[in-house]
């Protein structure tokens, strides 16, 4: 799943029709993960549905989204979510290695 950093959040989109939305409407804890198995962070934490988020938070999620994922072909406008399909993921625990077991690092936030 594709996501981006704004501030303190975790911001993911789909369709609120996905399985995963219908999951997160039942239960909001989430883990999430680098793809790279050798560089590892994984992030627990819990998650929400953003119905029609605030223009200017639209604004920098688009713009994070284009900086990261534009070449792949996803380059989202601020409106492309007023309707739903964005999500916000705030961490409480992360986890990361890139040696394990020598260099494992736990984070909590509160």
């Amino acid at each position: 799943m594709w996501g981006v950093w704004v501030d303190d959040t975790f911001y993911f989109d789909g369709s609120p029709k996905t399985r995963r939305a219908r999951d997160l409407a039942i239960n909001s804890q989430v883990a999430v993960h680098l793809e790279n198995g050798m560089d590892v962070v994984i992030l627990e934490g819990t998650a929400r549905a953003i119905s029609k988020p605030a223009r200017a938070r639209a604004t920098r999620v688009a713009r994070e989204y284009r900086a990261k994922y534009a070449a792949m072909g996803y380059a989202p406008k601020a409106s492309q979510w007023d309707k739903g399909g964005l999500y916000a993921m705030r961490p409480t625990r992360a986890f990361a290695w890139t040696k394990f077991p020598t260099d494992m690092t736990r984070w909590k936030w509160k």
